[in-house]
């Protein structure tokens, strides 16, 4: 009510002579997840997301320190799409990448890729990004502990997925990262996230991979200690789900079953915005112009993103506040 009221208040100071009437359009479809995002923190900025989703998945064009990092508008450069964006926090970053004979001796440290904003497609919940150099249809999307990947590669490419887990990624170092294959399609890991100046102890995050595809090889790098994951040869269509847990890989595989049993990534979508709308209705507005809706509409849209969730579905947390790490239950 606060932000509402100086809202009206802003706008009667300005006059403003134009309207809109809050009941012409969803107010998920006034948010403008780009806003602001020039010069943005890594926590700022997570377009496939729930409401105080666990995963906040989104293209990462800046990932060196907590400050200008993440997603920031005016960098034509992709190099990953992370699934956590929140304070002092990141972790498990990936991108699709298509091999060549002459780029797979290089692909663990050169890798990123040009995008354009002509052809980029934002909105609560989703994400739909173009991979120039490798000709990739990106789309991202996620539950609240899930996120879901939908990647549409060429016509006779060699399909590939990089799995950057130990390096720099926003505000934190990521160490210890381990990839492995439980199945032809699934998979399983950890990593570290290291401490930093304002978080003085390291956290530990757990993963479970889901794939609609078989996964011909993975491959570790000795140098980077990064993964390579690689798809049979002509694969164009690759849905992926990879949910996350601060508790184990079994809550991770738990989280996954629970909140994303199905591979309809457009109705994941449609749950998404859907979900959005129902929590950003629940302040209307009125009066001011279309530019004053949609500030305050995405202002609310970042407001609740807010704190993250770190509770699995099945209640267990993790617990770093005494002398050793607990998992704790609600």
């Amino acid at each position: 009510m606060f932000l509402f009221t100086i809202l009206l208040i802003s706008c009667g100071e300005n006059h403003i002579d134009k309207t809109v009437q809050s009941n012409e359009i969803n107010p998920v479809d006034l948010v403008y997840p780009q806003l602001d995002t020039e010069n943005s923190r890594w926590f700022f900025f997570a377009s496939a997301s729930r409401p105080f989703g666990m995963v906040n998945l989104s293209p990462d064009t800046e990932v060196d320190g907590a400050w200008g990092s993440g997603y920031r508008y005016k960098v034509d450069t992709v190099q990953g799409f992370s699934h956590i964006h929140a304070w002092q926090l990141s972790g498990l970053s990936v991108i699709p990448v298509g091999l060549t004979e002459k780029n797979k001796q290089t692909i663990y440290k050169d890798y990123k890729s040009k995008f354009d904003h002509e052809t980029e497609q934002i909105a609560p919940g989703y994400h739909y990004i173009e991979l120039q150099r490798y000709g990739i249809e990106a789309q991202l999307s996620s539950t609240k502990r899930v996120g879901f990947h939908k990647y549409a590669y060429p016509d006779a490419s060699k399909p590939a997925i990089l799995f950057n887990l130990n390096g720099t990624l926003g505000p934190s170092d990521i160490t210890d990262g381990i990839l492995n294959q439980v199945d032809g399609k699934n998979l399983s890991g950890e990593l570290t996230i290291a401490p930093t100046h304002r978080r003085p102890k390291p956290v530990k995050l757990f993963f479970s991979v889901a794939l609609n595809q078989e996964v011909k090889s993975i491959e570790q790098d000795e140098v980077t200690g990064n993964y390579l994951l690689t798809l049979d040869e002509g694969t164009q269509e690759v849905l992926m789900k990879v949910a996350i847990s601060y508790t184990s890989v079994e809550n991770a595989k738990e989280n996954l079953e629970t909140e994303l049993s199905h591979w309809d990534f457009d109705t994941v979508v449609t749950a998404s915005k859907k979900e959005w709308n129902d929590m950003l209705s629940r302040i209307e507005v009125s009066g001011g112009t279309e530019k004053d809706q949609k500030r305050f509409y995405t202002d609310l849209w970042h407001a609740l993103q807010g704190r993250r969730i770190i509770s699995d579905v099945n209640g267990a947390y993790p617990d770093n506040t005494g002398d050793s790490f607990r998992v704790g239950q609600i």
